[in-house]
């Protein structure tokens, strides 16, 4: 089981999808995925309360055709650093990160793939989601 934030999640997924993208062995491929579709439903959650925290505090204005061929609607929210607003959005976009989060998976193994090579900067973000801290054991 893994205990973390919502904020963290952010990071962790962008990590993750680093990892997975090396070659592994099945069985950490498989638990590399098992953690991320564990982490996907949180940040889908968290997009969501931002997005309407955007909508809420933000301003509407006229999407442009590169949004629209994308999908927008013909308005969209928007939300700058110049806006009145915006320290009011920042403060509760900080809370939503400190949202704890319990995810019900295991942790993952490095030793299902001993040969991954991972930046020390993606252990770091990652360590939580290791048996034992992480590669090192720590």
């Amino acid at each position: 089981m893994i205990d973390t934030t919502l904020g963290e999640l952010l990071q962790v997924d962008e990590a993750l999808v680093r990892v997975a993208a090396e070659k592994l062995p099945y069985a950490a491929a498989h638990r590399l995925d098992v953690i991320r579709r564990a982490v996907l439903p949180e940040l889908k959650h968290f997009y969501d309360q931002r997005n309407a925290l955007i909508t809420e505090l933000g301003e509407q204005r006229p999407s442009t055709p590169a949004e629209r061929m994308a999908g927008a609607r013909d308005t969209v929210a928007t939300i700058s650093p110049t806006s009145p607003q915006f320290v009011a959005f920042a403060n509760r976009v900080a809370e939503l990160a400190a949202v704890p989060v319990h995810l019900n998976v295991e942790r993952f193994d490095p030793a299902l793939a001993p040969k991954l090579e991972i930046t020390p900067q993606d252990v770091g973000i990652l360590r939580a989601f290791f048996i034992n801290g992480g590669p090192d054991g720590e």
